[in-house]
Formats: structure tokens, sequence, C-alpha cells
């Protein structure tokens, strides 16, 4: 009778832990669908954006440079660019501030670095629809970023590894032009990219 008991015990802990299991699961499924949603209309309206400046004819002469006529004025700076991946058929829309309800939307700018600040390092979350396949990165993978003025950089995955969680000088490596980065699955580690221009 005891251990009929504890049979039924064990059972009944094995399925709390697997439902419990599959509702972290179904968040995390349900989030990363919403987080592609928002990063895809961002994309859209990045586009629209770096369109509507290349038909806007800039004056000659501006007086003031912090007038209206300016291309400043025009580069939206909530947003960096449009980050493409082909390898993993991502298109990602890559905001300009990085906070922690921000990257539930897209990737954000973590740091430029480097000594004419040309470094670009880009962190995102392990959604599916975000950062969540860039393990599957090889050495020789072409990615692309497009400015806000319509300048589109061609890069090429130089080294994949992973990091500590904590190991933030890694993240900053002088290695490459451009650094992404996720956390792993258990958010134990990081996932870095590291990339040379093309």
């Amino acid at each position: 009778m005891k251990k009929s008991r504890v049979g039924w015990l064990a059972i009944l802990i094995g399925v709390v832990l697997v439902a419990i299991a599959l509702v972290f699961w179904l968040k995390n499924y349900v989030e990363s669908a919403d987080a592609a949603t928002a990063s895809a209309h961002m994309v859209a309206k990045i586009q629209s954006q770096i369109k509507m400046q290349s038909e806007i004819e800039m004056p000659q002469q501006v007086e003031n440079p912090d007038s209206e006529n300016t291309k400043d004025f025009l580069l939206n700076k909530k947003y960096l660019g449009i980050l493409a991946i082909p390898t993993l058929d991502l298109e990602l829309a890559v905001q300009m501030k990085c906070s922690a309800s921000l990257l539930r939307s897209a990737p954000c700018l973590y740091a430029v670095v480097g000594e004419n600040s040309d470094r670009l390092i880009i962190c995102g979350h392990n959604y599916r629809s975000h950062f969540g396949k860039l393990k599957k990165l090889a050495v020789g993978d072409e990615i692309y970023f497009t400015d806000m003025g319509g300048e589109k950089t061609s890069y090429k995955v130089i080294e994949s590894t992973i990091i500590s969680q904590d190991d933030f000088a890694a993240l900053t490596d002088e290695n490459g032009a451009l650094t992404l980065f996720t956390c792993t699955p258990n958010r134990l580690n990081r996932v870095v990219i590291r990339c040379g221009l093309h």
C-alpha cells in the first residue's frame, strides 16, 4: 500500500512538472510569435522611412543645421536599421536603445565600440523569430545591415562561440566589425556571433 502511494505521488509530481514545462513552452511560443509580428511591423516602418528619405530632395544650402530640412532630422532615432540573416531567413528591425521591454519586440543596439566607433554589438532575445537560431550560423555565412540612411553593409561570420553570461569583456572583444549575441535556453551562457566586413 505504501509503495502504491509513493508511485501515485511520483506520477502526480511528473504530471505537474510536465504541465509547468508546457506552460513555459506555450508562453515562449506566444512571445516569439508576438515578437515576430512586432519586428515585421518595425521593418516595414523602417523601409518606408528609408524610401521617404531617398525621395525627398534636400535643399542645396541649409542655414540652420537643426531645421526640419536637414537630413539628420529625417533619420528616425528610434531605430538603428534592418538586420538581414539569409541563412536563418530572418529580417529584423534593430532598435537604437536597449531595455528588457524593447527586446521583447526586436533586437537592440547593445554598444558601439572601436577606435572609430565603427563596431556594432547587437543583442536579441532567444525567440525563434529573433536570435534563437544564431547557434546555427557557420563561418562564412553572410549577414547584411541596412542603416536608416539606406546604406547597406555586408558581413561574413568569422566566429561562433559560447561565453559565460557574466563575461561582458568578451562581448566587446575587438575581433570583428559586427557582433550579435543572445542567451542560451538555460540563460546560463550566451551565444556570440562575430562578423567581419565582406
